[in-house]
């Protein structure tokens, strides 16, 4: 063949006990170099608190509960339905052009009827809190059920 006997062992000697062995050192010797750099650039100069609206950010101190936020919030609401008009006066029916003989007894019929409509407006409001009411403290009993089960 084209080595001898004595050619092919020297090939595998070293490349047992000097390329293979060596090898690490090879690739590091013959392999291009890469450097990286990495740098941090910040685009941003206004800090987050100052982009979002005023009053989002508000200390612990200042904090509400929602349970006591949502009775205010409740309670505004009704406040400014009740100071709304909710009876109809001889001006606004003169201005609709109801005829002067029968305005009377129109202002007295539509101020008994918004009367009843407003009653059963806040019955059924009622009913329906209450039935809230209702599912919430069920899910709550449910939620402190699972909780109480152990593992």
């Amino acid at each position: 063949g084209l080595f001898s006997l004595q050619d092919v062992k020297d090939i595998t000697d070293y490349a047992a006990t000097g390329y293979f062995r060596h090898y690490m050192l090879y690739k590091y010797a013959f392999t291009k170099k890469t450097e990286m750099r990495f740098s941090t650039i910040f685009t941003h100069t206004m800090s987050v608190a100052e982009s979002l609206p005023a009053g989002f950010m508000q200390p612990l101190s200042a904090a509400e509960d929602e349970d006591e936020k949502l009775k205010r919030q409740e309670q505004e609401a009704l406040a400014q339905l009740a100071a709304a008009q909710a009876e109809v006066t001889m001006e606004e029916l003169e201005a609709a052009g109801v005829p002067e003989d029968i305005r009377e007894q129109v202002l007295s019929k539509v101020n008994s009827q918004l009367d009843t409509m407003k009653n059963n407006m806040e019955t059924k409001l009622e009913q329906e809190n209450v039935e809230m009411r209702a599912k919430i403290a069920e899910l709550e009993k449910m939620l402190r059920n699972k909780d109480a089960q152990p593992l």
